[in-house]
């Protein structure tokens, strides 16, 4: 008779990875074996023998980085729940659990849930992680799925910047551009010298997809670029003014 066993693993370790450059935590470096990390280039927040880091709001010992729920706009986290931190940006984390001590022929299961939401921004889509985790966890445990409320959307998946149209134009043309979530956008006019004319658009704006009306009548013939910038994405096109 076999008898089933759960055991909870404490974690041990729990690295942060800062991407962005104005964080002083760094994205990893590997050798061509993907095997060496440059240690100069990890933040420890708890290290192997289980000595924890500190939250720098309250000064006091945690296990967790980021252990704040920026929902609730409490405790450590990104941003607000921050100061003087890193910010919000593209993140890589690594969380070690162990040691294990095991008989021999022991046999063992382990488990883990890679889980995806998306919301129509980035607090929104924590928030919607937070409902699927629940509900996951539920059915690990209990064998039965709660009904999970999945957003019905026509956001886009992507950024993106569209060709203009039309395309050449006289005086006036639409610049489409879609976002997957609220961000700052930025649509700026360049001269084919790289001169910026003007900008069109330099405010946040709402996740979906966007159109604004460009009148070129105070400009030359001639080609000109537009150039988008929001959030980490960046494109450009041209466009041609014809009188």
């Amino acid at each position: 008779m076999k008898q089933q066993v759960f055991i909870t693993v404490i974690l041990t370790s729990f690295i942060f990875l800062g991407l962005n450059d104005n964080s002083t935590l760094k994205k990893p470096l590997f050798n061509d074996n993907y095997n060496f990390i440059a240690i100069n280039e990890i933040k420890m927040w708890v290290s192997n023998n289980g000595d924890g880091s500190h939250d720098p709001n309250t000064g006091e010992p945690t296990t967790f980085a980021l252990c704040g729920d920026p929902i609730a706009g409490t405790g450590w986290y990104e941003g607000p729940g921050w100061p003087d931190g890193a910010a919000a940006y593209d993140r890589r984390m690594q969380v070690n659990s162990g040691p294990f001590t095991f008989a021999p022929g022991d046999t063992n299961e382990i488990v883990f849930a890679i889980i995806m939401a998306i919301g129509d921004d980035y607090l929104d889509s924590v928030t919607e992680l937070k409902k699927k985790t629940r509900a996951i966890r539920e059915f690990y445990y209990t064998g039965v799925m709660s009904h999970i409320d999945n957003k019905t959307s026509t956001r886009p998946l992507r950024y993106t910047l569209s060709q203009n149209y039309p395309n050449p134009f006289n005086p006036s043309t639409t610049i489409e551009f879609s976002l997957p979530i609220s961000d700052n956008v930025q649509i700026e006019i360049y001269n084919i010298a790289g001169q910026k004319i003007e900008t069109l658009l330099n405010k946040r704006m709402p996740a979906g997809d966007h159109k604004i009306e460009y009148n070129a009548r105070n400009l030359a013939s001639g080609i000109y670029f537009y150039q988008i910038q929001a959030g980490q994405f960046q494109d450009v096109k041209k466009m041609i003014m014809i009188k």
